[in-house]
């Protein structure tokens, strides 16, 4: 080992984000607290402006201001400090002197104001144990120090007034009790305190507490989950009441309010209201009568930690455990108001039969209520007028018609039983065409573009029509299914394709050729039963993307490529809306249209917020609404009653930071990292949590102040998402792509995930977005969709994907997208191969606790460039080997084994350059303490052999045989067994027989890494399934196994020092880091694994170890739960001791894992648990 002198290293902070513990508002700004430092946010802006690092290695708890305005006290743990603000001509915060620590935990602060000099140069501190400190700002001393005779631990304090000659603490102990006490009440022999007052009444410890001195009332919050008010009465009524008054001072209880479904943490009184934060990550706004008059719910996962009120009642601030900060507005009175519900009924001189009634209803602009009667009538409502047109009168469209409106033209469809439609022109109230388009029934009536609808007859006959003309543009033909129609489309037609719902929930994609009407069009492919059995409900295209909806509560994202309809991802809204019925995509956000129980809800998924509520019975009803700038008109029908409601729908939040997860996080993996337009750093990551996501997010920093941005959440997991794997793609190009990655996510519920990353081009100059170019192309992608009209002539437009000039770049306005690959169980559910050894299933409660991943191009040239092997450690005990082909979409097992006795905690793996081919090791790590290692060479082989040409060229993926109705897709299918991809079954059809295919397969010889005369076999499809299965049988065994702690293993890492020797770290249970040193061997079919030194330390944590790298061979970095980062150098072989060259803290609990990037000299790493952070290590200053 070197022995070059490193004990100057030093830890430096890039990043970090977690909790908002803290906040504070000053003159358009707001202060929070995070980790220990203090952020300035501009409300205006909602930017950034100011950072500084104030309480080290403490989290800030509170931020107090004097009456100044411009001097701030930060406390968090034994410690506060001195801070200012000032703004010449860009705020800036200023630290005065060093923190002070105490000797208890701080739960509040106040300046004191000394009448003659009205200058708060003194500050009381309340501390745990019922204690009162008085400290002198300018000289740092200790001027007094109370007790009461209570001297249980608080949980909480307050003090009220700012004067220390009337000071009084209202404390909350964990007897569930409030006392109230004075440093200068009763006094008893020892010089403590007397209680003043008890407050009673709680069943759980008291979380906050609040006063207000103008209407004498005192609130606290309890874990009990109750809000209690007090009301005080003075002797001398005074609003400034003395320490006399205090102690004859009387209470009586005022409210006790439930409105939290959790825990309350924190409340502040105002003059008018009162506000609440709890752990059910909700702020509730209440009236001092005990109503709630707002309840926000924007903060994502639980807790909202910190609220600060603006004293005019105009808007409150929180911040969250999802580590977002949001401001709430208050001022409108009228906002999110509902304005009483308009009830019409239908004029008897236009009714079509007695008794007429509505039958459905749509709208045409904010003003205009079409309404369709049981009797025939199309008839037109003006809100602003209140006048009734009646635009058609025809007894065949009584009892049965359907009806269209497109919401960006005045243009009226309908249809009826007699295979009839008409349409109208809303404006000019006339007839624009009608005709008979069916032999029967009109069943789907959908609008696809603004110029075109896709009409539905029987036997699943469906048109594409031109309108107004009627004129048929296309033939196509449904699937056989129960309810076959169409109840939503999209009509793409720069790209040539037709995505379309039926009420079946299938989504199908067709292939439209201009001009072809000769024959009925099939789908090209079909997701079948995708949205449930209740059908899809929308389908809309947006920013070249295919979005659809359904009764299943899910919106789901689709690319098309080359004509091909590929899932991205899907995704939820809320708890409990199950009923997604439309959706609104912009720029800037996506609005839900669904219901939620009985109420009709709109939803914005950006703000994480609900604008609009109201209450309607439920979904089964004829509705429609509209939105026009901060309003929205809903009409709908009940009890054959036509009502319209105008609801007031502007977000009354402002998001001044981004959250990131709701819950803690479990992994983070760096995908890339690229310079800025100003030569920064920016980091591409993917990070887990337990809220079941996987984010992608991207950290940059601009003007010394660093941001994360959260580009795309990735939804699908059913529980905690415990680890990635992050392996290179080839794209099928066989060089592996910097700029594309697959990853692999699993955790519980035995669940793997597959995504594949693309990193978007980055330009050196100008940043991650070349500005001129992106505008240039966003302005093709918006004149493509524009497209009503089908291109006639020349067809070869039909065979581009995106829609854009050839040989022209799309970039987007995010360093990365992503698609959306498998979803797979290992219980066996949806994974044809995953079946333990001997043959029985897996528990479907099985967590898998780690994954690692390489692609096979890595170790060999010869290897398939599409294939990946991944090896996962189980909680049930078991190492298992997967593969997983990039084209095919499918993960197969491999091989498993039950060597472990318990929880196999980690899994990496090494690619051990030998002659004359390398290897591939696999290393395990349990609880009982030993690393295994484990030779896969032979098993990578064997799943690269046996994917024949025809499996890995292939692009489809299909519909396993046993869930396929014949009846409902005819002869047309081509069965094939596979895995699902994603949580859907696709259906692909082709015009040749599997007897041809078959023949084309097996001599097709291009693109498959055995050559024609190498004398390797090509195995068949049957073939492969079986040997896959007969691997599976196979006991696996390990080379060569170490013991390395006397308990579980968290962290594994391995390091290649050249000439077959590697140092492994590991940290486990014990608090012990130890480094293997070990020689690997490779003869022939036998390797073997041989300790060549050992370096251990015990003790090098006070806790847990979770985290460890090797970045070079004599540096190791640590991590732990006792939130310390170590850099360990790495001794001589001799003496095989460890020296600690550099420490730092971390203000997040519970580092659950580490990453590490290096460039050049400069080492970057990654950490998350409770929040994210990122450090930075410049070698060169060793």
């Amino acid at each position: 080992m070197a022995t070059k002198d490193i004990s100057d290293m030093s830890i430096k902070t890039e990043f970090h984000t977690g909790p908002v513990t803290a906040v504070s508002i000053l003159k358009g700004h707001v202060l929070a607290g995070i980790g220990g430092s203090v952020h300035v946010y501009e409300t205006e802006k909602r930017e950034q402006v100011a950072l500084q690092y104030v309480l080290p290695c403490r989290n800030i708890h509170g931020i107090i201001r004097d009456l100044t305005e411009n001097v701030f006290c930060a406390y968090g743990e034994k410690c506060f400090r001195i801070f200012s603000t000032s703004a010449d001509p860009e705020i800036r915060v200023d630290c005065q002197d060093e923190a002070v620590v105490l000797e208890d935990w701080i739960l509040d602060v106040r300046f004191m104001e000394e009448p003659e000099s009205q200058q708060c140069e003194q500050l009381a501190v309340a501390v745990a144990h019922n204690v009162i400190l008085l400290w002198d700002i300018t000289s740092r001393t200790l001027l007094h120090r109370v007790d009461c005779v209570e001297k249980c631990i608080l949980y909480c304090a307050h003090f009220i007034n700012t004067s220390w000659s009337n000071l009084v603490l209202a404390a909350g102990t964990v007897f569930n009790q409030v006392i109230v006490w004075s440093p200068h009440g009763a006094r008893n022999n020892q010089e403590q305190r007397e209680v003043i007052h008890r407050l009673k009444g709680h069943q759980g410890v008291i979380f906050s507490i609040d006063y207000n001195p103008k209407t004498s009332i005192l609130a606290s919050v309890s874990d009990d989950r109750t809000i209690r008010l007090w009301k005080l009465t003075f002797p001398s009524n005074s609003l400034d009441p003395s320490i006399s008054d205090w102690c004859e001072m009387e209470s009586r209880s005022l409210l006790t309010l439930y409105g939290h479904s959790a825990r309350v943490w924190d409340i502040e009184l105002l003059a008018d209201i009162f506000v609440s934060v709890g752990e059910d990550a909700t702020c509730i706004v209440w009236d001092y009568a005990g109503n709630i008059l707002h309840k926000f719910k924007g903060h994502k996962g639980k807790s909202i930690w910190s609220l600060a009120c603006d004293k005019s009642g105009k808007f409150v601030v929180t911040g969250g455990g999802d580590a977002s900060i949001r401001m709430w507005l208050l001022d409108d009175a009228d906002h999110h108001q509902e304005a009483p519900q308009l009830s019409l009924s239908l004029p008897s001189h236009l009714q079509g039969e007695k008794d007429d009634f509505a039958r459905s209803i749509a709208m045409c602009g904010m003003d205009i209520v079409l309404i369709m009667t049981n009797g025939g009538c199309l008839l037109r409502y003006s809100v602003s007028s209140r006048t009734w047109t009646c635009l058609y009168q025809d007894a065949l469209f009584s009892s049965y018609t359907v009806m269209a409106v497109y919401p960006s033209n005045t243009l009226v469809a309908i249809g009826n039983i007699t295979g009839t439609v008409k349409v109208f022109d809303v404006g000019t109230c006339a007839l624009c065409s009608g005709g008979q388009i069916f032999e029967g029934k009109v069943f789907g009536l959908t609008w696809v573009d603004t110029g075109h609808m896709l009409t539905t007859g029987p036997q699943g006959m469906m048109y594409i029509l031109s309108a107004p003309s009627l004129a048929k543009t296309a033939c196509l033909t449904l699937p056989v299914c129960k309810q076959r129609w169409a109840s939503a489309g999209v009509l793409c037609a720069a790209l040539g394709v037709l995505v379309c719902g039926d009420r079946g929930g299938t989504v199908h994609c067709y292939h439209i050729n201009p001009g072809d009407q000769a024959t009925a069009t099939l789908p090209a492919s079909s997701f079948a039963k995708i949205h449930g059995k209740a059908g899809v409900t929308d389908v809309c295209y947006h920013g070249n993307t295919v979005y659809t909806s359904g009764r299943d509560g899910q919106y789901r994202q689709w690319d098309v490529t080359d004509r091909e309809l590929t899932l991205r991802s899907s995704h939820r809204v809320m708890k409990g809306m199950d009923w997604i019925d439309r959706l609104h995509v912009t720029a800037d956000d996506t609005l839900v249209y669904g219901f939620h129980s009985s109420c009709f809800t709109l939803w914005s998924v950006t703000q994480n917020l609900r604008l609009m509520d109201v209450e309607c019975g439920g979904g089964h009803r004829a509705w429609d609404c509209r939105l026009r700038g901060g309003t929205a008109r809903f009409v709908y029908l009940k009890t054959k009653h036509i009502l319209v409601c105008d609801t007031a729908c502007r977000s009354r939040q402002v998001i001044l930071k981004g959250s990131l997860h709701g819950r803690e996080l479990c992994d983070v993996r760096h995908i890339t990292t690229s310079r800025g337009r100003h030569g920064n750093a920016v980091h591409v990551l993917a990070t887990c949590s337990e809220d079941t996501t996987v984010q992608l997010v991207s950290i940059s920093s601009h003007r010394g102040i660093s941001n994360l941005t959260v580009h795309h959440t990735l939804q699908g997991h059913l529980s905690t998402v415990k680890t990635l794997a992050v392996s290179c793609s080839t794209k099928g190009q066989g060089q592996l792509q910097d700029h594309e990655k697959i990853i692999f996510s699993g955790g519980g519920r035995a669940q793997i995930q597959v995504w594949k990353v693309k990193v978007n081009p980055t330009n050196e100059t100008k940043g991650i977005i070349p500005e001129e170019s992106d505008q240039e192309l966003i302005t093709n992608v918006k004149d493509a969709t524009r497209e009503s009209n089908f291109p006639s002539g020349d067809k070869s437009h039909i065979s581009q994907s995106n829609g854009l000039t050839p040989g022209v770049r799309q970039i987007s306005d995010t360093p990365c997208s992503y698609e959306h690959l498998s979803s797979v169980f290992l219980c066996g559910e949806r994974h044809r191969g995953c079946r333990s050894a001997s043959g029985g299933q897996s528990d479907p409660e099985t967590r898998v606790m780690c994954l690692t991943a390489l692609c096979l191009r890595e170790v060999s040239d010869d290897y398939p460039d599409t294939l990946h092997v991944v090896g996962a450690a189980c909680s049930d005990a078991l190492v298992r080997i997967f593969g997983y082909d990039e084209k095919q979409k499918s993960l197969t097992l491999l091989q498993q084994s039950s060597y472990h006795d318990n929880c196999v905690l980690k899994v990496s793996h090494i690619i051990h350059q030998s002659h004359p081919r390398s290897r591939v090791m696999l290393l395990s790590a349990a609880t009982e303490g030993q690393i295994a290692f484990w030779d896969i060479s032979h098993i990578c082989q064997t799943y690269a052999e046996t994917r024949s040409p025809c499996d890995t060229d292939s692009h489809q993926t299909h519909i396993p045989k046993q869930e396929v109705d014949e009846e409902q897709y005819g002869e047309h299918l081509e069965y094939q067994p596979s895995n699902e991809s994603c949580d859907s079954e696709r259906t692909s059809f082709h015009p040749s027989s599997a007897e041809d295919r078959d023949k084309t397969c097996v001599g097709h010889k291009s693109g498959s890494f055995l050559k024609p005369d190498s004398g390797q076999r090509v195995y068949s499809r049957r073939e492969t399934l079986k040997t896959l299965e007969e691997s599976v049988q196979v006991a696996m065994m390990p080379v060569a196994t170490v013991k390395c702690h006397q308990s579980g293993i968290n962290a594994l890492h391995v390091f290649c020092l050249g000439d077959e020797r590697y140092l492994i770290a590991s940290g486990g249970d014990d608090n012990c880091l130890t480094v293997t040193c070990v020689h690997v061997t490779a003869a022939g079919d036998e390797m073997g694994v041989h300790v060549e030194g050992c370096w251990k330390n015990a003790h090098a944590h006070a806790a847990q170890i979770t985290g460890v790298w090797v970045l070079s061979d004599q540096l190791v970095v640590s991590a732990s739960i006792d939130q310390r980062v170590c850099v360990w150098e790495l001794s001589d072989a001799g003496t095989q001791h460890f020296k600690m060259v550099a420490c730092r803290y971390v203000h997040f609990s519970d580092i659950s894992n580490i990453d590490v990037w290096q460039e050049r000299s400069v080492v970057y790493l990654f950490l998350c648990g409770e929040g994210l952070t990122v450090l930075h290590i410049d070698t060169e200053e060793m």
